[in-house]
């Protein structure tokens, strides 16, 4: 009788610490896999952020070309007219010095 008590807490105890061990191992593992997951998703979020940066420097990029657009085009017109105006002028003085020869 002493021999089966023995062996039931020797079993006891053996099925214990298997209990402990596996209840350890799995909450190590979770933790891991929780860890993993975490890494993943905040890599996951740096990519769609670099993303997010990329197309809205592009945006910024366009809307300075326009507004540069918008800037030039007048000052380009009116080059274009002061150069119209100047060879008008030049020829003007040509004019003017060939009757006065």
């Amino acid at each position: 009788m002493i021999v089966e008590i023995v062996v039931g807490l020797g079993a006891l105890g053996t099925g214990a610490g298997v209990g402990f061990w596996v209840a350890h191992n799995r909450k190590r593992n979770a933790r891991e896999a929780a860890n993993t997951e975490a890494r993943d998703v905040v890599a996951r979020a740096a990519r769609e952020a670099e993303a997010i940066a990329r197309v809205a420097e592009l945006e910024a990029k366009k809307v300075v070309l326009q507004a540069r657009e918008e800037l030039e085009a007048p000052l380009r017109a009116e080059r274009n007219e002061l150069a119209t105006k100047e060879k008008r002028l030049q020829q003007k003085e040509e004019g003017i010095e060939k009757k006065a020869e």
